[in-house]
């Protein structure tokens, strides 16, 4: 498992963290015993990749299907845009180019966003 890169996976993303919770936990229900693996990137924050992208949250499932492992990521909306602009700029570094005022941005875009779930989750 640790030596898989993206074989098959999906990514749901969804409005607010109660819909999060909840379709965590309508998945956990549906393929139970079939999850080899969950990463929940939301409480448990990988120090690997807390130094490309302190500010990414998603629940990771790996998923034994009948053939395959599947990674299905399941994140907010707010985290989503995040970790689409972080991904390329600053996380694989797959542009060129990118100003580091422009890289501090997408940091600051991943602060505001965390700091905004922090809040919504306080007050549900």
């Amino acid at each position: 498992l640790g030596e898989l890169e993206d074989l098959i996976g999906g990514r749901i993303v969804v409005e607010t963290l109660v819909e999060l919770n909840t379709l965590a936990e309508q998945l956990e229900n549906h393929y139970g015993p079939r999850i080899i693996k969950k990463d929940n990137l939301y409480s448990n924050r990988d120090p690997q990749i807390m130094v490309k992208a302190p500010y990414y949250s998603a629940i990771h499932y790996f998923i034994q299907s009948e053939d395959d492992i599947v990674e299905l990521q399941i994140r907010s909306r707010r985290s989503d845009v995040y970790g689409i602009l972080n991904h390329d700029i600053n996380y694989k570094n797959r542009i060129e180019g990118v100003s580091d005022d422009a890289k501090m941005a997408v940091q600051l875009l991943g602060y505001q966003a965390l700091a905004l779930e922090i809040n919504e989750f306080r007050n549900r």
